[in-house]
C-alpha cells in the first residue's frame, strides 16, 4: 500500500470514530495525486483528440447494412442473432438498435458512442494498470501510448469495427482487474464480475475468447511473478470455481457460436499462414512504428489502411523498441522474459487468427490495424511488466534500475509523455482525412437530398459504390440513416444514381433480349382485356428493367405483371417508353389498360439497368 493510500485509509478510520462526513468534493480533491490529476488531463485530451477525429467521420461499409436492419427488423432474434460473415455480435446489435432511433443522417450519436467507450476504456486501463504495478509515475507511459496511438484511428471512425473493438479492450481489462483483484482479496464479488463482463465481451465478438487465455496468462506472469511456479499453480486451483466459471461460459459460448455461424463462414485455412509478410508488414512496418506515433505522414493510408513506413523509418522504429526490449533486461534481469512472452503469445494469436480467419483478403489487410489492435492494452502490460525492476523496490534490485529511477522524475516522465503525445498528434492530423469516409458521407448525403427535394421522381434501388458500402443498397442507406424515400416506381423516365450521386437517365445494357410485336404498325393492341405478350428468361442482373414502347391515343393507366409482380403507371398521349422495375425470376409479361381507349405496345426489352447514352443534364 502506498503512502498516499495508507493516508487516505487512516482519514477513512477517524471519520467513523468522530462520524464526521466529507464533503463529496472534498472526498475528490483529497483523492487527487499528481499521478491521477495527469491520468485525467490526458484521458480529456484523448476525448479531444479521437473526438476531433470521430466527429468529422461518416457510417461506412457494415454500418449502412447493421442500421437497415435494425430500422426494419427491429429488436428481433433476426437482427440481434445472425451470422455475418462469420461474426456473431449480439451486443453490438443491441447497441446500434438502441442508437439507430436517434440517427437522422448525422454521425453524432456514432461518434459519441465512440467517445464514451474509448474514455471508459482507457480509465480502465489505468486502474488495471495502477492495480497490476502500483502507484508508480512510469506507468503513464506506455499508458500515453495506448491513449494516442495512431493505430487506433482506423477502427475508431468507422462505428461498426469500433463497436467490436473498444468493447472487447474495455472487457479485456475489467476481466483483468477482476480476476486480479478476486485473487489479491479472496472476493467473491470481483469473481463474478470477471465472468459476468467475460460473457458479455463474447457477445460482443467472438474474439473475447482470447480473453481467457491472456487472463490466466497474466495471473501466473504478473500478478504472481513474485512467487515459485508452484504456488502460482497451486493458486490458480485455489480458485478454482472462478476460472470454472469462465471456461463453462466459454464452452457454452462457442456451442452457441457454432450453432449459428454457417459452415463455410467457419474459420478455414485457404492457404499456408503467410509468417513473412505478417512480420514485416503487419510488425515491422505498421504496429512497432504505431506504438512510438509513427510514422508521422499518411502516405498510403487509405480507408482502414495504415500509412506505409517505408524501411529506413521502420529499422529506426524496431531499434527504439529492441532498445527498450534491452532495457528491461538491464533493469529487472530474467523477471523481463514474462512481459515478452506475454506480448508475443498474444501477439501470435491475433496473427494467426488474422491469416486463419481472412486468409483470402490478406493482402489488402496486412496493414489494417483493426486485426490487432485489441493488443493495445497488453502491449501497456507487458511492457509495464518486463521493466518491473523500475517500479519496484527491494533487497534485489539492480544498481542499473536505482540509477534511472532516481532520474525519472514526474517531470522527467511527463517529458517523455508530451513526446509521444506530439509524435502520436502529427500521424493523427495527417492521417484523419483518410478514415474519416468524407466519400460515404457525400453520397450518402447526395442521395438523400436529392430524394427528398423530389420525392416522386422514378429512381432504381441500384447499389452504392464498392468503397462505401458492399452489403447494402441504396433503400437500405437511406433507410439506415432514417431517410424515407421510396425506389423502383414505375415511370416513363427512370433514373439511377452515378458514382458521384448525379442522377442519370436510365437505359437497359447493350444487347440485353428484346423482342417487337407481331402486329405490323401496333405490335401488341392491349385493351382492358389481360394480353399475354413475352415470357422472359430468369436472371440475376440487379437491378433488372424491363422498358416497354408505346404510343397511346390518349391518356391512359397501363396495368404490367412479369411473373406474378404487378405494376401500375399512367403514361401520356403520344409515343412513349415506359420503364418497370422487374425481379430475377422468369415468367410471363401480360399487360391491359384502364381508364384509355388503349395502347399499342411496340416492343419489350428486359436486362440490367445501364445509363442512356444521352443523360438528362437537366435533372442534375
Amino acid at each position: 500500500m502506498s503512502e498516499h493510500e495508507a493516508a487516505l485509509v487512516g482519514e477513512r478510520h477517524e471519520r467513523v470514530r468522530t462520524g464526521r462526513v466529507m464533503p463529496l468534493h472534498e472526498r475528490f480533491v483529497r483523492r487527487m495525486t499528481p499521478l491521477t490529476s495527469a491520468a485525467a488531463a490526458l484521458i480529456a485530451l484523448q476525448a479531444v483528440v479521437r473526438g476531433w477525429v470521430v466527429s468529422d467521420s461518416y457510417y461506412f461499409q457494415d454500418d449502412f447494412a447493421h442500421l437497415d436492419l435494425a430500422r426494419s427488423a427491429g429488436l428481433t432474434t433476426e437482427f440481434l442473432v445472425r451470422d455475418y460473415g462469420g461474426h456473431v455480435e449480439v451486443g453490438q446489435y443491441f447497441l446500434m438498435w438502441l442508437l439507430s432511433h436517434a440517427i437522422d443522417g448525422s454521425f453524432a450519436p456514432a461518434a459519441f458512442s465512440v467517445i464514451v467507450l474509448q474514455a471508459a476504456t482507457s480509465l480502465g486501463l489505468f486502474q488495471l494498470l495502477r492495480t497490476l504495478f502500483g502507484d508508480s509515475r512510469l506507468i503513464l507511459v506506455p499508458w500515453t501510448a495506448y491513449l494516442f496511438t495512431p493505430l487506433a484511428l482506423g477502427f475508431s471512425s468507422w462505428w461498426s469495427a469500433a463497436l467490436q473493438t473498444l468493447p472487447m479492450q474495455l472487457a479485456t481489462v475489467v476481466v483483468l482487474l477482476a480476476v486480479t483483484r478476486a485473487h489479491r482479496q479472496r472476493s467473491r464479488r470481483w469473481a463474478l464480475l470477471s465472468v459476468l463482463v467475460f460473457a458479455a465481451g463474447l457477445l460482443m465478438w467472438q474474439k473475447a475468447a482470447l480473453i481467457l487465455p491472456l487472463a490466466l496468462a497474466v495471473h501466473l506472469l504478473v500478478t504472481t511473478h513474485d512467487l515459485p511456479w508452484k504456488e502460482r499453480l497451486v493458486g490458480l486451483r485455489r480458485q478454482w470455481g472462478m476460472w470454472s466459471a469462465h471456461a463453462g461460459v466459454l464452452g457454452a459460448y462457442i456451442f452457441f457460436y457454432l450453432a449459428t455461424v454457417d459452415e463455410g463462414t467457419a474459420l478455414t485455412q485457404a492457404e499456408p499462414i503467410r509468417w513473412g509478410s505478417l512480420l514485416t508488414q503487419t510488425l515491422f512496418r505498421m504496429f512497432v512504428p504505431g506504438l512510438f506515433g509513427g510514422p508521422w505522414h499518411a502516405r498510403g493510408a487509405e480507408s482502414t489502411i495504415y500509412p506505409y513506413t517505408e524501411t529506413y523509418a521502420a529499422l529506426i522504429f524496431l531499434f527504439v523498441f529492441a532498445c527498450l526490449v534491452v532495457l528491461s533486461f538491464v533493469v529487472s534481469g530474467a523477471r523481463a522474459y514474462a512481459g515478452w512472452l506475454l506480448l508475443v503469445g498474444y501477439l501470435t494469436a491475433d496473427l494467426s487468427l488474422l491469416a486463419l480467419g481472412r486468409s483470402d483478403w490478406i493482402g489488402l489487410l496486412l496493414r489494417d490495424p483493426r486485426y490487432v489492435a485489441d493488443a493495445l492494452p497488453v502491449v501497456t502490460i507487458a511492457v509495464l511488466a518486463s521493466c518491473r525492476g523500475l517500479l519496484e523496490t527491494g533487497r534485489s534490485e539492480r544498481a542499473a534500475a536505482v540509477w534511472l529511477r532516481q532520474r525519472m522524475t514526474m517531470a522527467v516522465v511527463l517529458r517523455v509523455v508530451a513526446l509521444l503525445f506530439v509524435s502520436s498528434l502529427i500521424t493523427t492530423v495527417r492521417m484523419a482525412p483518410a478514415v474519416q469516409h468524407e466519400y460515404a458521407a457525400n453520397f450518402t448525403r447526395g442521395v438523400a437530398d436529392q430524394m427528398e427535394a423530389e420525392p416522386e421522381r422514378s429512381v432504381l434501388n441500384s447499389a452504392p459504390p464498392y468503397e462505401i458500402s458492399a452489403r447494402a443498397d441504396l433503400e437500405g442507406m437511406m433507410n439506415a440513416v432514417g431517410a424515407e424515400v421510396v425506389f423502383d416506381r414505375p415511370a416513363v423516365e427512370m433514373f439511377i444514381f452515378d458514382g458521384l450521386a448525379q442522377l442519370r437517365l436510365v437505359d437497359l445494357f447493350p444487347g440485353s433480349d428484346e423482342r417487337t410485336g407481331p402486329v405490323k404498325g401496333c405490335g401488341w393492341a392491349v385493351d382492358q382485356q389481360e394480353a399475354d405478350l413475352w415470357s422472359v428468361e430468369s436472371d440475376d442482373a440487379t437491378p433488372r428493367v424491363l422498358r416497354m414502347g408505346y404510343y397511346a391515343g390518349s391518356e391512359a393507366t397501363l396495368h404490367v405483371s412479369v411473373a406474378g409482380r404487378s405494376s401500375s403507371l399512367d403514361v401520356p398521349a403520344g409515343v412513349g417508353r415506359a420503364f418497370f422495375v422487374v425481379g430475377p425470376e422468369s415468367g410471363r409479361v401480360s399487360a391491359r389498360v384502364e381508364d384509355g381507349d388503349g395502347v399499342c405496345v411496340t416492343d419489350l426489352a428486359v436486362g440490367a439497368a445501364w445509363v442512356a447514352v444521352q443523360p438528362d443534364t437537366t435533372a442534375q
